[in-house]
């Protein structure tokens, strides 16, 4: 993913179409999910940056097409996705040593209300890991057919038929429990 220095930033703002490699996508999902696979050449994105002084804003969004499973049926899905994704850069604040004047690395903290607030160091904002956190924040934990009167949990007997038992569980086969 690209990265930005601050004087290539226009007064007016810059818009942008994203270049965004299929393999970076599906990194992100291999991380996030066990099932599912990036339909090629559906990938796209766009962002916006305006800077002001030296804060710059970041908004755009990234566009792409999934095939999954239901997470109820284990039907075959064909999904769309919109992420939108924000934030705001600032400069890292330096904190001077009293003494000697040096400049300390000092984590800092970040209320809760500013976790769209990110900084930059030597003039460089990298919108990798934004794109990548709003991915992981706005993907749903498992897909479901929609509008499908048919999408139903498979009978017991027959997600038993077709379960294999993990082996790490065989012991527990044996348990027997006397309630008292």
């Amino acid at each position: 993913m690209k990265t930005y220095r601050l004087t290539e930033i226009p007064k007016d703002g810059l818009q942008e179409n994203l270049v965004i490699s299929i393999d970076w996508v599906k990194e992100i999902f291999d991380n996030l999910f066990r099932t599912g696979e990036i339909i090629e050449n559906t990938v796209a994105g766009q962002l916006n940056l305006r800077k002001t002084n030296d804060v710059v804003d970041l908004a755009g969004v990234i566009r792409f097409d999934r095939k999954t499973l239901c997470g109820r049926c284990g039907a075959p899905l064909a999904l769309k996705y919109r992420i939108p994704f924000q934030a705001t850069f600032a400069p890292m604040p330096s904190v001077k040593d009293h003494h000697t004047g040096e400049t300390i690395d000092e984590e800092i903290e970040i209320p809760t209300d500013d976790t769209g607030f990110c900084f930059y160091t030597n003039d460089i904002i990298e919108v990798s890991p934004i794109i990548n956190d709003e991915i992981a924040l706005q993907m749903p934990i498992d897909d479901y057919c929609v509008n499908n009167e048919n999408c139903k949990i498979p009978d017991q007997v027959q997600v038993e038929e077709h379960k294999e038992i993990d082996p790490r569980w065989g012991a527990l086969k044996n348990l027997k429990i006397n309630p008292k």
